[in-house]
This record gives structure tokens, C-alpha cells and sequence, in this order.
């Protein structure tokens, strides 16, 4: 895979770039169960910092009984393809959309499929209703 274009100025700074990450950030994203997810935000944007992904998996939205709720973490990535991690306002918002609601609660199921539809539009709220 890194062979694909060798020639280039852009990979080499794409392979300089990757050798030149800590050790630690490479260890602690590695160790996490949850890395499609992960790697589906950082898509296209480069090895993201360990300190960035430990915020996304602690926010309160996306916790379910004191645990990181997988699904809600897999929907919003999906929408964040390549777009970088989300912001805690944005994400928050999105959860609590009229729409996605029903009797009171997230319809999970619906936020799954809206997901899909708007994989990769970023996640900004505005983008969420035009998907």
C-alpha cells in the first residue's frame, strides 16, 4: 500500500508524517476495541492524537449506563467519515433532534439508517437535516 505512488512528494510526506508519531498514540488508539469507528472519523485526515479520541469516547451523550454506548458511537462515525472528530455541542445536538425521538427516547434504529444516508457529510447540524 505504500508503494502506491512512492514517487511522489505527497506520499513520502504521508510515510514521514506517520513514522514521526509518538509511540504512545499510536499504543493507546490501537488498544481501543472501537478502532473501525475510529478510523472511519480520521478517514483521509492522518493518525489522530490519543487525547482526541479518549474525548469523543467520554462524552456524555454517547454513554449509556456508565458505559460508551457502541451503536451511538458507530452512528456518529458514520456521519463523520473523514470529516474529524465531532464537536461535544454538535454531537448533542444531533442526539436530541425532534425528529430521532420517539416516546421521549432516541429511535436508534432510525439514527442508524439517517446515518448511512448522511455518511461523510460532516458533522455540522445544519448538514444533518439536508442529508
Amino acid at each position: 500500500m505504500l508503494l502506491v505512488g512512492e514517487g511522489s512528494s505527497r506520499t513520502k510526506k504521508n510515510i514521514n508524517a506517520f513514522l514521526s508519531i509518538e509511540d504512545r498514540d499510536v499504543q493507546a488508539i490501537a488498544s481501543y476495541p472501537l478502532i473501525k469507528s475510529i478510523s472511519s472519523i480520521c478517514n483521509g485526515k492522518g493518525f489522530p492524537k490519543a487525547g482526541d479520541v479518549d474525548t469523543l469516547l467520554k462524552l456524555p451523550s454517547l454513554q449509556k449506563d456508565g458505559q460508551l454506548d457502541r451503536q451511538l458511537l458507530s452512528s456518529i462515525s458514520s456521519i463523520c467519515n473523514g470529516k474529524g472528530f465531532p464537536k461535544a455541542g454538535d454531537v448533542d445536538t444531533l442526539l436530541k433532534l425532534p425528529s430521532l425521538q420517539k416516546d421521549g427516547q432516541l429511535d436508534r434504529q432510525l439514527l442508524s439508517s439517517i446515518s448511512s444516508i448522511c455518511n461523510g457529510k460532516g458533522p455540522k447540524p445544519g448538514t444533518w437535516t439536508r442529508c
